[in-house]
């Protein structure tokens, strides 16, 4: 699953994606023991990207959300830390590291 959230960074500035990656840590820990956490979750994804302006990157955004949150869910109902994933930003040549681009 990090690889495909790594993936769909991509799609995001670096800022929006660190937001919409804190934000999914404390929906899964807000949610990890709620039994049927799936309703709470949906809502917290919806609530928080209400203000996104544009109805395409909304949609976006709730997928990467899902992911990152089930990640969470997964990691923390482990008793794992909830780690981030790092954003990689398509340079020239490939990926940087660190959000840095490639000259």
């Amino acid at each position: 699953m990090d690889r495909l959230i790594r993936e769909m960074s991509y799609l995001f500035i670096k800022s929006r994606f660190d937001e919409l990656q804190e934000r999914a840590e404390e929906i899964s820990i807000a949610c990890c023991w709620d039994i049927e956490c799936f309703g709470s979750v949906a809502d917290a994804i919806d609530e928080f990207v209400e203000e996104t302006p544009e109805d395409e990157w909304r949609e976006h955004e709730k997928i990467i959300m899902h992911y990152m949150v089930m990640r969470g869910l997964a990691l923390y109902g482990d008793g794992k830390k909830i780690t981030k994933v790092q954003w990689a930003y398509p340079g020239w040549m490939g990926t940087a590291e660190k959000g840095d681009t490639i000259q």
